[in-house]
This record gives structure tokens, C-alpha cells and sequence, in this order.
């Protein structure tokens, strides 16, 4: 069974339209009434950068695994080479990012929260063409949205949707709780 959970409602309205046999929670991972250590997996795709106390949230996630589950966790690399390539013009300078991380900054507050690191690196992010546009669309930047706009013309069928994985300055951490965890949940 597959699980959600999201404090946007009209995000938390569309994951269920989609997937009708998921669980979707609206509300907060963090203060979530879940069962304690009830999960295996945790995938946190451009997540942890949206929210405010960010270790607060990972003892969430913590509690919510069981011994030897796993979180995986992909965001924005503060140390990334296309940052230091685009400087002010990097594209995950959002408004509604409140905190990045790099390599070194989120192995530690992962181990603050008592998970175990597994990996912790860059990443390649899969995308297709039909995200590309919408990102440079909604993120505009000079020349490059100029050139999506115009390909966005002459793209067409299932390249549309073709995924394939570029370096964009994304940092992909795995972490386990321990199965010996004798901490309260």
C-alpha cells in the first residue's frame, strides 16, 4: 500500500484523484497520528527544502520507520558545480525554499535525528522534456527559457515524456534507522 502525506490540500485533493488506492494525509509528517515505526520506506523528493524546521521534520520521518527502514531523500546540493556554474541564476534559488543542505550539513542532522548513513552524494535528477518546459516557464531564465519555449514548438509525441537523468545540482542521501534503536518513539 502506498502512502502520502502533504500540507498543501490541493496537492494532497490531486495524489488521491491519481491514485485511488493510496492512503493521502492532509497535514504535517511531523505531528502525523500514523502508527510509530510503521513504515519501511520514505522518499522525500524535493521536500526537506520546503520546510521550516527541518529537524523536527526528520524526527518525524524517524519515528515513522520501523528498525532498518530507509529514507531516502533527494534536494537541492548547496555545493553543487552548476551552483558554482550559474551562480545567482541557479535554478533551485526558489522563494519557497527555507533551508538547503550539502553532502556534510545533511549527514548531520540526519545523524542528529539517529539515522545511519547509507549513501550520500550527488545525484542525476530524472526529468523529461514536458518538466523542463514547465520549470523554465514557471523559473524563467535568460536564454535558456527562450530556448525551451521555442523546442516546446517543435517537440512533439513521447519525447515529450521521454525521461532521462541530468546533473542538476541535486544531492541524494539514503539513511537508515537502526534496527538495535532503543530510543523512545
Amino acid at each position: 500500500m502506498a502512502y502520502g502525506i502533504d500540507v498543501n490540500s490541493y496537492a494532497v485533493e490531486k495524489a488521491r484523484a491519481r491514485n485511488p488506492g493510496a492512503k493521502i494525509y492532509h497535514g504535517a509528517l511531523e505531528t502525523a497520528t500514523l502508527d510509530p515505526s510503521s513504515f519501511s520506506l520514505m522518499v522525500m523528493s524535493d521536500v526537506v527544502e520546503h520546510v521550516q524546521d527541518p529537524e523536527r521534520f526528520l524526527r518525524g520521518a524517524y519515528r515513522l520507520l520501523a528498525p532498518g527502514g530507509r529514507l531516502v531523500i533527494l534536494t537541492p546540493n548547496i555545493d553543487s558545480l552548476s551552483l558554482w556554474f550559474l551562480g545567482a541564476k541557479w535554478p533551485h534559488f526558489k522563494r519557497e525554499h527555507l533551508c538547503y543542505f550539502n553532502a556534510h550539513s545533511l549527514r548531520t542532522i540526519l545523524t542528529q535525528c539517529g539515522f545511519r548513513m547509507v549513501k550520500n552524494g550527488s545525484a542525476r535528477k530524472p526529468i523529461n522534456f514536458a518538466y523542463a518546459v514547465r520549470q523554465f516557464s514557471t523559473y524563467p531564465m535568460p536564454v535558456v527559457s527562450g530556448i525551451m519555449r521555442l523546442m516546446d514548438k517543435l517537440v512533439r509525441g513521447a519525447a515529450r515524456t521521454y525521461h532521462f537523468f541530468l546533473p542538476m545540482g541535486e544531492l541524494l542521501a539514503v539513511a537508515e534507522k537502526p534496527i538495535d534503536d532503543r530510543r523512545a518513539t
